[in-house]
């Protein structure tokens, strides 16, 4: 009994520091970390269908993982795994019409609700394809694609990685993680954490409750976040920046040559500038002035917490 009161309270004096590192630890995490594992569950279907590169993949699913990955064919394949109940409570649709392949999965009418079926959805695709990818409750993952990207989850993990073109990426209460992408990106979650992690091109972002990282080059970056911090990592030549948060702290690192009128206010923090500036006003909560002669707008503002803008190293 007392070695069991004693695991009891190791466990509990761990589970702060768990959370602690939930944030940080992803922000180095594994693109497997964003979404669910495979399962036990058995396969429902499966076909393989003839496509051109450049045709679209759509899925609207109810409750279902979307797996998404390429190979050097002109073929998608689909298959759809589940419980071995799932397709007395769901209907398949899955067709090759001229736009390219269309998945969907619906709850059959005569349920009210429908439980964790352990529903999910692998494609394998050609290279160059575009995706509508649409769930009501599970993970998004896409790999190794160009293309444009519109990936819409009510509850869980957006994530994209080797890829290029456009994304648009929303959910209702899961993290969403980009990594190894050549584009423009708007991803919004309404509670979770966003990381973007070696990406060049314009970076639009927002979170209603969690963190913001982001490494990037090459484009505009606007992120905010209603009660996280915000980390920014920027390595090329001022294409605007506006990151803003409503109760934590912003912490941004640009090449020391880097060219901007900043603007750092904050209403319950310090505001510091490690570049060299010029025409500079400060106060105790703001700085404002023009960094290696003035540039466009770099601007970081929060309600609560402390702003640091540093030298890239």
């Amino acid at each position: 009994m007392k070695q069991a009161i004693k695991m009891i309270k190791k466990s509990l004096l761990l589970f702060p520091f768990l959370a602690i590192s939930l944030f940080s630890g992803g922000c180095s995490a594994h693109y497997g970390d964003y979404v669910g594992q495979a399962g036990p569950e058995k396969l429902l279907f499966e076909k393989t269908f003839q496509v051109n590169p450049g045709e679209k993949l759509g899925v609207e699913a109810v409750a279902a993982d979307i797996w998404v990955s390429t190979w050097a064919k002109n073929e998608v394949s689909v298959k759809i795994y589940g419980d071995e109940d799932a397709l007395e409570k769901v209907d398949l649709a899955v067709e090759k019409n001229s736009s390219g392949v269309v998945i969907e999965i619906e709850k059959k009418s005569f349920l009210k609700s429908l439980s964790n079926l352990g529903l999910r959805i692998e494609v394998m695709a050609p290279e160059s394809f575009n995706t509508d990818l649409k769930t009501s409750g599970g993970d998004i993952k896409v790999k190794d694609m160009k293309g444009s990207f519109a990936m819409v989850t009510s509850g869980g993990n957006i994530g994209l990685e080797n890829s290029s073109g456009a994304v648009n990426g929303k959910t209702s209460g899961g993290n969403i993680k980009l990594m190894k992408f050549n584009g423009s990106a708007s991803l919004k979650t309404s509670g979770g954490n966003i990381v973007v992690k070696d990406v060049e091109g314009s970076v639009e972002v927002g979170t209603s409750g969690g963190d913001i990282d982001i490494d990037s080059q090459k484009g505009s970056i606007n992120a905010k976040t209603s009660g996280g911090n915000i980390r920014l990592r920027y390595n090329g030549e001022n294409q605007g920046i506006e990151c803003g948060t409503s109760g934590g702290d912003i912490i941004a690192y640009v090449p020391e040559t880097f060219k901007a009128d900043v603007i750092l206010k904050t209403s319950g923090g310090g505001a510091e500038c490690e570049l060299p500036a010029s025409d500079v006003k400060t106060t105790q909560s703001s700085f404002t002035g023009k960094v290696n002669g003035g540039g466009m707008p770099l601007t970081l503002k929060t309600s609560g917490g402390s702003i640091s803008l540093n030298k890239l190293k």
